[in-house]
């Protein structure tokens, strides 16, 4: 597999996303805005839906973040000083209001979304 395959793709902000949807929508009928088109509408569909406006309670976060840190349930509740039920209780209310099929699901909707980033996990790395 060439090099520039093997590098695993970074998420795009929503921001760029936005820019390219309006590009596109300026020149409709080119190949290229055709293209654009057909790759934006791949990126919807394997993007995780889940309200946009929506926030995430601190203890959420906390969990989460931890959650995506690769941390179990168990070693999240040892360190944020929680109960086993208050981190599977934060985890099933969250999944719930933004329709996360699992914990893996609830991290990619949060860092879809940027309600979390990899700074989080690494706090005082750069992004990149």
């Amino acid at each position: 597999m060439p090099a520039e395959l093997a590098t695993p793709l970074r998420p795009m902000k929503p921001a760029r996303l936005a820019a390219i949807r309006a590009w596109a929508a300026r020149t409709p009928g080119t190949p290229a805005a055709r293209a654009v088109h057909d790759l934006l509408a791949e990126v919807d569909r394997l993007t995780p839906a889940a309200p946009h406006d929506c926030e995430l309670k601190p203890g959420e976060r906390r969990v989460l973040i931890s959650v995506a840190s690769g941390r179990t349930l168990d070693q999240t509740a040892e360190d944020l000083h929680l109960s086993i039920h208050t981190v599977k209780t934060h985890l099933f209310r969250l999944r719930k209001r933004i329709g996360a099929a699992s914990s893996a699901h609830a991290v990619a909707i949060a860092f879809a979304n940027e309600w979390i980033t990899r700074s989080d996990l690494y706090p005082g790395r750069d992004e990149r």
